[in-house]
């Protein structure tokens, strides 16, 4: 504060005059539209404003409508991709292990039953866990 308002306050809170006060009414409301008494005094100032207010509430409700059902439409087809994701990773996991078990199976037959039973073993496991991490996907 600098030294002339210092002394403009000293002279004011000494004055015998009454000083003036401010008051601050603030309204707040959760409507689009202001309340009735309010809209009243808006048309007393500018008139023909309320049908402005109307019109540009109903053109920023139904933008918002658009915009509402632009990002649920955005939603639908992000699930759906997703879906179709995991369906095709389970069937490319299951044609994996189909692939991994005939090996393992045609390796038995080669005479090499050690190697068939870790080509099996590795078979089965990418399909089961495949399966496993479906469901969990789904809780």
């Amino acid at each position: 504060m600098s030294t002339i308002d210092k002394d403009i306050e000293k002279k004011l809170s000494d004055s015998p005059i009454p000083q003036l006060q401010r008051a601050q009414q603030i309204i707040q409301f959760s409507s689009p539209l202001p309340p009735p008494e309010i809209l009243q005094k808006y048309e007393q100032i500018h008139p023909g404003l309320i049908n402005e207010i109307l019109e540009l509430t109903k053109i920023q409700n139904e933008h918002r409508r658009q915009l509402e059902s632009k990002n649920l439409e955005a939603q639908i087809i992000h699930q759906q991709k997703r879906d179709l994701e995991t369906k095709l990773g389970q069937w490319f996991a299951f044609i994996i292990s189909l692939v991994a078990i005939a090996g393992s199976i045609y390796t038995a037959l080669q005479g090499h039953e050690g190697v068939a039973a870790v080509i099996g073993g590795v078979g089965l496991t990418g399909l089961v866990a495949r399966f496993i991490d479906g469901r969990q996907e789904k809780k």
